[in-house]
């Protein structure tokens, strides 16, 4: 389970990494055409889509009603002890943990649930 939970978590990395190397592309190729007054306008619009990935990384499950996009393409999701979907106030507990993201993957790779999980009393099972 762990490399499964492991494996969704670099799915969604990448999906934000991608949107992130799409959007310096754009910023490059565009600088060489642009006036500095273009330029900048061109960056206020993609400061937002910057930040649109960080809120995803951060609330991936909480965006997405309890499954990340990396969560579904393992076949994973998050459920409450007594196997129900979790409330919204759960699933926003569990994400926003994401914070302390080093002593959250310390806690999974050792003890296979993580901060989130205690807190929110939710847990990963497969499909």
């Amino acid at each position: 389970m762990k490399e499964k939970r492991i494996v969704a978590f670099i799915i969604d990395f990448f999906i934000v990494t991608t949107i992130y190397a799409i959007i310096a592309l754009i910023v490059v190729l565009f600088e060489q055409l642009l006036t500095p007054v273009q330029t900048l306008n061109v960056r206020f619009i993609i400061l937002p889509l910057i930040f649109f990935g960080e809120i995803y990384l951060a609330l991936r499950d909480f965006i997405c009603a309890g499954n990340s996009i990396g969560k579904r393409f393992v076949q994973i999701h998050l459920v409450t002890k007594t196997g129900l979907k979790p409330s919204w106030m759960c699933i926003l507990l569990y994400d926003i943990t994401i914070i302390i993201w080093p002593i959250e993957a310390f806690l999974l790779l050792c003890k296979g649930k993580t901060i989130g999980e205690y807190l929110s009393r939710l847990s990963v099972v497969n499909n």
